[in-house]
């Protein structure tokens, strides 16, 4: 067993806006009309990572979209 330190598990979802409403893991055609293209990761205690691309995207639509995801994570770990 590796003694590298393990802090739990990582989960990740992609968060796109389809006709104005957030959408988990949105389809290719879902992702060609969105304005905001955000991959996450986090963990049980917040989010570690974010990666992604949005158009005009309020900082309120970008903490939304944030939270959202953390949320959507939330299953996964």
């Amino acid at each position: 067993i590796s003694d590298i330190p393990f802090q739990g598990p990582i989960g990740a979802v992609r968060v796109g806006r389809a006709n104005g409403e957030l959408v988990v893991n949105p389809t290719a055609a879902q992702l060609e009309e969105s304005d905001l293209n955000l991959v996450v990761a986090g963990n049980h205690k917040g989010i570690v990572m974010v990666e992604g691309r949005a158009v005009f995207a309020s900082e309120d639509d970008l903490l939304e979209a944030l939270f959202f995801a953390h949320e959507a994570i939330q299953p996964i770990l």
